[in-house]
């Protein structure tokens, strides 16, 4: 959805707002923050409530995205370490799991599933 998508759904009160934001929109690209900011205190609870709602779907988007492309950076034998409270563990990647990196042979002794963010290549 693009800005001028999204400022149309908008039902605003103030009329000649929404037409400001969809003139500047057409001409300079997207809706920029400081457009957003003014428009806010015009929503009827009703679209603040779609806002809220579109830009909690995007967030999850967003996280999940960094996160898929975290995760390919890993394959099964990769050599890994992370850091805990109690100090650094290195070890082998198992497995990459859906939400997971799966850590055996660790210095520690243990078996670790570690999010994919906490994860660096040993070189």
């Amino acid at each position: 959805m693009n800005g001028t998508t999204a400022v149309k759904r908008l039902r605003s009160d103030d009329k000649s707002l929404v037409m400001n934001i969809e003139q500047d929109s057409s001409k300079n690209g997207p809706v920029t923050r400081e457009q957003i900011l003014a428009a806010i205190p015009h929503l009827s609870n009703e679209d603040a409530e779609f806002v809220h709602d579109a830009i909690r779907r995007r967030v999850v988007e967003i996280r999940t995205e960094k996160h898929q492309t975290q995760l390919r950076g890993f394959q099964k034998g990769d050599k890994v370490f992370f850091d805990t409270k109690n100090g650094r563990v290195s070890g082998i990647v198992k497995s990459v799991n859906v939400k997971t990196v799966s850590v055996e042979h660790c210095s520690d002794g243990k078996k670790w599933r570690v999010s994919p963010g906490l994860v660096k290549r040993s070189i």
